[in-house]
Formats: C-alpha cells, sequence, structure tokens
C-alpha cells in the first residue's frame, strides 16, 4: 500500500514538474492565477492526464499562487531600512549593504518579539516562520533598492504588484521590463535557492 501510494505521488510529481512552468507563464509573463483559471487550463492543455493528475497539479498551482499572493503582501521595507540604504555611500560593497539591511530587519522580527515577551518554546516555528516569510518577501525589494541607488540614481523601486509573481516583482523593481530577462532571473534565483539549500545541509 505504501510502495502504491509512494508511486502515485511521484506520478503526479512527474505531470506537476512537466506542466507547471508551462502553466504559470502562459500568456501572462509570469502572472498568477485563480482557482478557476488553475483548473481551466489544466483540463484544456492537458486532457489526456488523469482527473487525480490534475487535481494533485492543481492544488500545487492554487499553493504557489498564494504564496505569490503572500509574498506580495509582506514585501515593503520599513522606512528606516529605506533611509540606512539611501545613505550608505556607493564605495559600500553591495553585498555589505545587503547583510546590513537584513540585520536591521530585526525591529520587524515576530520571533524577536515574541521571545522577549516568553513565548513558550513548543511556539517558536510560528514566529520563526513569520519571519522566515517576510524576509524572503523582502529580499527582492532590498536588492532592488541597492540596485537602483549604485546604477539608476537612488531611483523608485515602485510598487510591487500581487498579481505578479516573485521574480516578475523584482525584474521590475530593477527596471527591467523584457519578458526574456524576467524568464533568465526566474531561473537563476531557482538554481541559486537550489544551490544554497544544497550548502546548508
Amino acid at each position: 500500500m505504501l510502495l502504491s501510494n509512494t508511486c502515485n505521488f511521484q506520478a503526479h510529481l512527474s505531470i506537476c514538474s512537466s506542466c507547471i512552468s508551462y502553466l504559470l507563464k502562459k500568456g501572462q509573463g509570469g502572472n498568477v492565477y485563480s482557482q478557476h483559471t488553475f483548473v481551466s487550463l489544466l483540463i484544456e492543455e492537458f486532457s489526456e492526464i488523469s482527473a487525480s493528475s490534475i487535481y494533485f497539479v492543481s492544488i500545487f498551482l492554487i499553493q504557489v499562487n498564494w504564496v505569490s499572493k503572500e509574498w506580495a503582501k509582506r514585501a515593503a521595507l520599513p522606512s528606516h531600512v529605506v533611509t540606512m540604504l539611501d545613505n550608505f555611500p556607493t564605495n559600500l560593497h553591495p553585498m555589505s549593504q545587503f547583510s546590513a539591511a537584513i540585520t536591521a530587519l530585526n525591529s520587524e522580527s515576530s520571533f524577536a518579539r515574541a521571545y522577549s515577551e516568553g513565548v513558550h518554546k513548543s511556539k517558536y516555528w510560528e514566529f520563526i516562520y513569520e519571519d522566515s516569510m517576510d524576509l524572503i518577501a523582502k529580499l527582492p525589494c532590498i536588492a532592488a533598492k541597492i540596485y537602483r541607488n549604485l546604477n539608476r540614481e537612488g531611483s523608485s523601486i515602485g510598487a510591487i504588484d500581487s498579481n505578479l509573481d516573485w521574480s516578475h516583482n523584482f525584474t521590475n523593481m530593477l527596471g527591467y521590463s523584457d519578458p526574456q530577462f524576467t524568464e533568465l532571473m526566474r531561473l537563476y534565483l531557482t538554481i541559486h535557492r537550489c544551490n544554497l539549500r544544497c550548502l546548508f545541509t
């Protein structure tokens, strides 16, 4: 039974990997979709796959959609971090600026606040999760702000669009609108994430 379930999961996962990148960018260059659109696209484009696989992939894509919107909601930088980045000298290395900005975000830490209030250890993970989601959401804004300060005369990074994914918002904030560059950055960020995961495991 366990082997059968494992094989079914792997089969769904294989189908998922072949569908996801296509569906995420179909006709909209990385825009996120509603649940109804996800399912409609799956049925339209992959009618030969089973209903269970459609369900598996649609659930996965709905989760991707939720994460994109959640990161967009959490992306704004506190004003003191923006001010700090604007006041850094241009000869300060970008990675030094990046590290300093991340450290300064401690002021927004849910975990630090909960820990100081004596939260029980069994609840630590909840606040660590919130901090992790907040940090991932804010990293593109930090990087884009540093880039524009050093290469675009400090121009604004603009607003986050909740209808675009993480990478698409990042390339917009950098000031690039070429869809091929967005796709390249999406691939680069995915590979970079995997490299970091391998480094720390």
